[in-house]
Parts: structure tokens; sequence; C-alpha cells
């Protein structure tokens, strides 16, 4: 398997690994974010707070993308920038190490503006996916399928994930990922097996998610966390973070036939 595999079979939202493992942890110039950024990030954090509070499935799921993403660098301010500015030194690849650093020093700088950095609590990631899944969002409820571990039976697993291949929803592509390999999906049919299980196989559902439209580019704040907790720090998207960690061809073949086979489904459901 390659050292990608397993990975993401915990929840992956827009930070990497996933939230689930890091809540369980509770404990120069071109490094220092333009105030643009920084305004920006706030006024979304406030506008998507809004909508979510009017009852919008998707403000609901970014907010709580949000507070994932900020939930590290709340919790420890002032020492999350500081503590990548150690583990870069630890990089397989040293030119990979002024992008984690100035990355980690953005995200430190811009959580402090979402709830003006107070800690966020591990009940409100949750319980806005939560809301957001009780309101249709289909990548919400993979994500708080995925966060809680829930089992279902083989009829609910069929159903959901031909929920989700029917939605066209990149989003929900992407983050049903997040419950291969685990409790979620334990259950499926035969009809759906294939594509759930294996070396990989939440990684091309991804993949696939980030083809249909995903925000996986390389100035993503998804492939910002990749490269702060997956150490995926070479500049490039999703897709080509995890084929870099391919290294053989068998690995790479059984790769493209997982991917193939997700792609099958959605083309069955067209």
């Amino acid at each position: 398997a390659s050292s990608l595999s397993g990975q993401a079979r915990a929840p992956v939202a827009t930070s990497l690994p996933s939230a689930d493992a890091r809540l369980q942890r509770e404990q120069g110039p071109s490094m220092q974010p333009s105030a643009i950024s920084l305004a920006s990030k706030a006024l979304e954090s406030e506008d998507l707070k809004l909508r979510a509070k009017r009852g919008d499935p998707v403000a609901q799921r970014k907010l709580a993308q949000v507070y994932d993403a900020c939930f590290m660098p709340n919790i420890q301010p002032g020492v999350f920038a500081s503590g990548y500015e150690q583990q870069a030194k630890l990089l397989k690849d040293p030119g990979h190490a002024p992008r984690m650093i100035q990355i980690a020093h953005k995200r430190e700088a811009e959580c402090r503006n979402v709830d003006g950095g107070a800690i966020i609590p591990r009940d409100l990631i949750v319980g806005w996916f939560e809301q957001a899944a009780r309101n249709g969002d289909l990548g919400a409820q993979a994500m708080s399928y995925a966060l809680n571990q829930t089992v279902l039976d083989q009829a609910a697993a069929d159903q959901f994930i031909r929920s989700v291949v029917g939605s066209n929803d990149p989003a929900a592509i992407f983050l049903l990922g997040n419950t291969v390999g685990g409790a979620p999906m334990k259950a499926v049919s035969a009809e759906y097996k294939e594509a759930m299980s294996g070396p990989n196989a939440s990684f091309a559902w991804m993949v696939v998610g980030c083809r249909m439209g995903y925000d996986c580019g390389p100035s993503s704040d998804l492939m910002e966390s990749a490269c702060l907790f997956m150490g995926g720090c070479g500049g490039g998207d999703f897709e080509e973070m995890v084929r870099s960690e391919l290294k053989t061809d068998e690995q790479r073949d059984a790769f493209e036939q997982k991917v193939d086979e997700v792609s099958r489904l959605l083309q069955k459901a067209a």
C-alpha cells in the first residue's frame, strides 16, 4: 500500500487529516498573510455564520469546515505556527519547508479573525455538520457519519451512496471518501463494495470530487491543510499530491482502477 493508504479513512473536511483525530488531541515578510487575506477570511466566516443561522445547509457545512480548520490554531495561539517552524525542519524535501511555515503563519493569523480567536469546541464543529446534514447537505451527512462512526446497515449504506452518486455534488463525492474503511460503509452491498474498499479508495472518491469541481487547487484551504497535516507541501493540487505518493506501477495501476470504478458509478447514475 502507498504511504497515503488509510490516512483519509477518518473525516477530511477543509482540514487534513481528520477533524476527529485532531479533536481528540485537544491540547520574514513572505511569511505574513496579507491584510486583504485576513479581512476576507473574517468577512467570509461572518457571512457564513449569518447564512448558516438562516438555515442554508451549504453555509452550515462550510462554517463547520472553517471551524475545523481553525480548531488547532485557536487552541494553541502563538504555539501553532512556531510548532510548524520546527516540524518544517523534518520534511523529507527541505525545499518545501518555507511553504509549510508560510501556511502555518497564515492559518494562525486568519483563525484569530474567526470568532475573535476563541477556542472552538468540538461540539460546534460536529453540531454544524449535523445541522447541515439534517437540512439535506450530503457532504455534511458524510462528515457526520464519519465523525460519529455511525454504523449503517446495508440498505442505509447503499441508499446513501446512491444519493451521493446521483447528486452530481462535488463536495458530497469528495467528502464521501471520509467514510471509506470506517463503520458507516462496512455493510455495503456487492454493487458498491469495489468502490468503497481497498487501498486509496477514499482518495479515489476525493480525486473524482476534485475533478468535478470541489476546490482542490494549489492555493485552496484544502491544500493548505494538506501541507500542514499531511506534509503535502509541494505546491500542486490534491490529485498531484496523491499521485506523488504512489511509488510503484502496481500502486498507480490500482489507483487508476479505483478512480475508474468510482467514475463508472457516476456515469451509470447520470
